[in-house]
């Protein structure tokens, strides 16, 4: 087990840990929670093997319990006597998440960081026992009662065996100091991550330490081997955060076999501050130094597989980690880091056993040949180092695009088909473009990404918005390696047969004007109702026919008739 940091004298380190049985244990364990209110949450600190007998009713463990039950306890406590540990205003534990332990019946174990600040007593760390998987917790005890004043679990907070989480207690504002892990409120939430401790720096440095308990009734509960990587440091205000340059551990238990610890003076590979434990390594004296050197120098190299690379498409960043003399340095967290705003999907990477890890880029857009400098940056406690490589990138390739109709409209509430075309800098069609597809609010678009066919069309249906006025729609490339991006402006306003109609106070004169026009039409054709058609004929043969007769002769002398 990787484990580091150093712990106060006996009496810190039970803090919360002599508090983890309470009373005996009636069936299963509860899973880890708000702990009841009734609960007893005196720290206990005894002298003597663990208290009551086994079997009282209404047991469980849990950080904030008070109350022992008979068993047996082990706990190892790591401390140190540099004096520049205090004052300080924030206490940092780097832990890697142990797995789920098989622990045996009425047992608990947990590892954390703590120190006294004012007049209470921080612990915090991962917690575990028979009915619970690891769990994060924060207790507060004063130390005027030994009474628990604050217990917080983080349920919520999924602990993946092997990954790292930085838990930092660190002087907010007056005397409240709050508690994060991986730079978020413990909890979720400030309520739960912070207290007022009564004091703006810690000032003991006998206060100041890591513990790691186990608990049990009949069956010792601690583990072959843990990886538990640690290292603690303390934050000096205006100073950043400091190492501690020595450790040394001292033990107790009743009722089972201690367990073994070593650190660097034991084992050079691992980090300052960091520790191995666990039943299967070898036993320590009390006051064993574990390590007494402090910050550490160590070299990082950055390398790329290939470069140049286009932009927009994934890259390797291959990083190595190795000691002064060149050996590899495994377990050592880097951060990675890019000048042009790339983005890595995984931001840290762990070394591994040859010193050496891998981190993916996705490179950003550029539009102009040029270097993008990866930066790979040590951030373990007790290892200082880091590098910066530079990667060559170049433009990616442009995708034109246009779209038919090139001047779409389109009814309020109706909808329209856009036939997007993509091509390459020389006018010949490019297919296999993904394109990505978006409107404004009050209108949809789909689908909302397609591939250009092999004619390098792809078509999507916007359903306009219900009211007038003109939307955006956005075709963007999404291909690797490529980039091109059309917003085509569709017009939204009333159609008649096709035809767009105008606005309304176009549209209200024209009908008035039509509607003149409709009366004189109408008025003229009543007039011409009201006249005597003439037939088709020419005039004179008309003039002829439709001449009166003339009148009789008149009869006179001599005439016959």
């Amino acid at each position: 087990m990787r484990l580091g940091g150093r712990a106060p004298a006996a009496a810190l380190a039970f803090a919360v840990v002599a508090a983890l049985l309470a009373g005996g244990w009636a069936g299963p364990f509860a899973p880890v929670g708000a702990p009841s209110a009734a609960v007893d949450h005196t720290k206990g600190r005894p002298s003597a093997p663990l208290g009551s007998p086994a079997g009282s009713a209404g047991s469980r463990l849990s950080p904030a319990d008070g109350r022992l039950v008979g068993g047996g306890q082990g706990r190892l406590l790591v401390t140190s006597s540099d004096p520049a540990v205090v004052p300080n205003d924030g206490l940092r534990v780097n832990v890697t998440a142990f797995a789920t332990e098989q622990l045996p019946p009425n047992s608990a174990f947990q590892v954390g960081g703590e120190e006294t600040i004012g007049p209470f007593e921080a612990v915090f760390g991962i917690f575990q026992n028979t009915g619970s998987v690891p769990t994060a917790f924060f207790s507060v005890f004063t130390n005027l009662t030994d009474r628990n004043v604050h217990l917080a679990y983080w349920v919520g907070l999924a602990l993946v065996g092997g990954d790292a989480y930085d838990f930092a207690l660190v002087h907010a504002n007056g005397t409240n100091w709050s508690l994060t892990v991986n730079g978020h409120y413990f909890g979720g939430s400030a309520a739960n991550a912070t207290y007022e401790f009564n004091a703006s720096a810690a000032t003991w440095a006998g206060g100041l330490g890591f513990s790691e308990v186990a608990l049990y009734d009949t069956t010792p509960s601690v583990p072959a081997l843990v990886v538990v990587p640690l290292a603690l440091a303390v934050h000096r205000a205006g100073g950043g955060w400091y190492l501690p340059v020595s450790g040394a551990t001292s033990f107790a238990g009743s009722g089972g076999p201690q367990w073994g610890v070593q650190g660097r003076l034991q084992h050079p590979s691992l980090a300052p501050g960091e520790l191995e434990t666990g039943s299967q390594i070898a036993n320590q004296t009390n006051g064993t130094a574990l390590w007494n050197s402090g910050p550490v120098p160590v070299h990082v190299a950055v390398n790329f597989p290939a470069s140049p690379v286009v932009a927009t498409t994934p890259a390797l960043v291959v990083a190595s980690v190795t000691s002064a003399t060149g050996a590899p340095i495994p377990g050592v967290t880097l951060y990675l880091r890019d000048s042009l705003n790339g983005s890595f999907p995984v931001p840290s990477v762990m070394t591994n056993s040859s010193g050496g890890a891998v981190g993916l880029l996705y490179t950003p857009n550029v539009s102009a040949a040029g270097p993008d400098r990866i930066n790979a940056t040590v951030t373990l406690f007790g290892y200082v180092g880091g590098a910066i490589g530079v990667l060559a990138l170049t433009p990616p390739a442009q995708v034109l695009l246009s779209v038919s109709p090139s001047s779409p409209s389109v009814s309020p509430g109706g909808q329209i088909t856009l036939t997007f075309t993509s091509s390459n800098a020389s006018g010949v069609t490019e297919p296999n473009v993904l394109l990505t597809f978006s409107g404004p609010g009050g209108s949809t678009v789909t689908p909302t990404f397609g591939t250009t066919d092999t004619n390098g069309r792809v078509s999507v249906v916007l359903v306009a918005p219900s009211s007038d006025g003109d939307v955006r729609v956005a075709a963007i490339v999404q291909n690797v390696g490529q980039w091109g991006r059309l917003v085509v402006l569709v017009h939204v306003a009333p159609m008649l047969g096709g035809i767009e109609l105008p606005p309304t106070p176009e549209l209200v004169a024209i009908g008035v004007l039509a509607g003149t026009v409709a009366l004189i039409a109408f008025a003229v054709l009543r007039y011409r109702r009201g006249r005597k058609q003439l037939p088709d004929m020419p005039l004179r043969r008309y003039l002829r026919e439709t001449r009166p007769p003339p009148p009789p002769p008149t009869q006179g002398p001599g005439v016959q008739p």
